[in-house]
């Protein structure tokens, strides 16, 4: 039976935090959606997936590599693997920066500010995840919402004076400078990076290869992410893309939740697993999954009534793609949280291939979906393989740990 459910004190901050690092730019994106047309809010969504997509090659899943090798390395290791881990980021932006030139994507100088910002962005998940591991919550907060309160501040300033959508890039870039002068002290204080004869070429290449591991699931991820707005865009038209962003949007609540839980639950069940205490990662996810359920069924009717209120005119045609969100947003939710637990048992390798290979069979059902019933064609595909991921994770996740616990059995 599970006992009374207590948020402990950690995991409030963590939600503080996270909840107004993610609401900041989903309320930007509401003053936004009043003052441009339908289609540029749904080009302003496109800048978002470029940036993501150079943010996830460029930093090399530096917060997955992190979270493991803080636990598992010494000291000294734990610094040289991080410090080659950077070098080889360094190499990564000048190696995309040359590769993207000759092609029309961006504005030259635009694309290099993209570039920039992932560079900073991925010391900046760095020093986050090393704050979240060491538990240093209030820091954690600092250095987190810095850029989101400054990027997000100055575009909608920038947008009330009727600067265009462009500026998102200069305002992203100033909050990212800002939040990297918080992130470079730390560095320095700590003595977290050093740049010497130690770090090789070897060296290098062997942190990028770690990083390489979490690539295809952290494509994946970018896939079942982006596909649908990608699709819609190229198929159905981007007044189409501003609907379900819209609503998409107002559905990201659910997946900040889950967020937050997996920063509360990673150091928590890197620690269980250690001891061998799989009763206690069981009872976190049950009832973190029956918090996700109810919040879930709270977010949709929060999104049904806003937009009656307040965005009816505009995006009333909306309404009807909530359930099928939110839905969905909850499936990859609760496998998310439930993931969490693969890492630490050297299972990065079938999470990650999981991941990319049902991605990629999300991008050729949507597709054909998509021109078969429009719009419902991405929600139903989204559910399905939702649901797919969750029962294959779920299957897993207990399979391992019955076989985690016997090891450490035998062991102790």
């Amino acid at each position: 039976m599970i006992k009374k459910f207590k948020l402990p004190f950690n995991f409030l901050i963590y939600l503080l935090n996270e909840s107004v690092s993610k609401i900041l730019p989903f309320l930007t994106l509401l003053i936004a959606a009043k003052y441009i047309e339908v289609d540029s809010f749904g080009l302003l969504t496109m800048y978002y997936v470029t940036l993501e997509i150079l943010t996830l090659i460029i930093n090399n899943n530096i917060r997955a590599t992190t979270r493991i090798d803080y636990f598992q390395c010494s000291r000294d290791e734990y610094i040289k693997k991080k410090s080659a881990h950077h070098v080889g980021t360094v190499l990564i932006c000048i190696f995309i920066f040359i590769t993207l030139l000759p092609f029309d994507i961006v504005e030259t100088k635009l694309l290099l500010i993209l570039i920039i910002i992932s560079f900073m962005r991925g010391i900046a998940f760095f020093v986050l995840s090393d704050l979240q591991c060491s538990e240093k919550v209030k820091e954690y907060g600092v250095y987190n919402i810095i850029p989101v309160f400054i990027s997000n501040l100055t575009f909608i300033i920038a947008i009330l004076n009727g600067f265009g959508i462009e500026s998102w890039f200069y305002t992203t870039l100033l909050g990212c400078i800002i939040q990297c002068l918080f992130t470079s002290r730390y560095i320095l204080k700590y003595k977290l990076i050093k740049l010497n004869s130690e770090i090789k070429t070897s060296n290098i290449w062997h942190e990028m290869k770690q990083g390489l591991i979490f690539m295809p699931q952290a494509l994946g991820f970018w896939i079942h992410g982006a596909i649908d707005r990608l699709l819609i865009s190229n198929i159905l038209g981007n007044i189409i893309v501003g609907y379900y962003m819209f609503v998409f949007q107002l559905s990201t609540p659910i997946i900040i939740l889950s967020t937050v839980i997996n920063l509360f639950l990673t150091s928590k069940i890197n620690h269980s697993l250690k001891i061998g205490d799989i009763d206690a990662i069981k009872i976190n996810m049950k009832k973190f999954s029956i918090l996700l359920m109810v919040f879930s069924i709270l977010n949709y009717f929060s999104i049904v009534i806003l937009i009656d209120i307040f965005f009816y005119d505009k995006y009333s045609e909306a309404i009807n793609h909530a359930p099928f969100i939110v839905i969905s947003m909850l499936l990859q939710a609760l496998y998310l949280i439930h993931m969490n637990v693969f890492y630490y048992i050297g299972k990065k390798k079938f999470i990650s291939l999981l991941v990319l290979v049902l991605s990629m069979v999300k991008s050729c059902v949507a597709y054909l979906f998509i021109n078969i019933y429009a719009i419902k064609g991405v929600f139903y595909t989204n559910i399905i393989l939702n649901l797919i991921v969750l029962c294959i994770v779920l299957y897993y996740f207990n399979v391992n740990l019955s076989n985690w616990n016997e090891n450490v059995k035998k062991n102790s």
